[in-house]
């Protein structure tokens, strides 16, 4: 199963960063659901999708580098194999990133 990683780094608090990973995920069409504290887990809502795409499943975790600098370990995985699901994952991921930033900056 292809998996893309990035790390990104917010100028805010982990609860800001969390929320501001809510928002997008909700936004984004995912369906998330948190089983620990700073981590979420969101599955792509499968009806979104053509019928040769499987759904991707993201991983949040949040962890404070400082009080206002927040860490944001992002995951996305995916079944299937070849360069067509790994730019499908690029993609998620570099959506996810603009998106928690204009989040964060209150543009979501």
């Amino acid at each position: 199963m292809p998996k893309r990683h990035q790390t990104i780094l917010l100028p805010v608090s982990s609860a800001e960063a969390l929320a501001a990973c809510r928002l997008t995920l909700r936004s984004l069409g995912w369906e998330a659901t948190e089983p620990a504290e700073n981590r979420i887990v969101g599955d792509e809502e499968p009806w979104r999708l053509d019928c040769h795409t499987s759904p991707s499943r993201i991983e949040i975790g949040l962890s404070a580098e400082a009080a206002d600098r927040t860490a944001v370990e992002v995951t996305v995985a995916a079944p299937g194999f070849g360069p067509r699901v790994c730019r499908r994952l690029a993609r998620q991921i570099e959506a996810f990133e603009e998106k928690v930033a204009a989040a964060d900056d209150g543009q979501l």
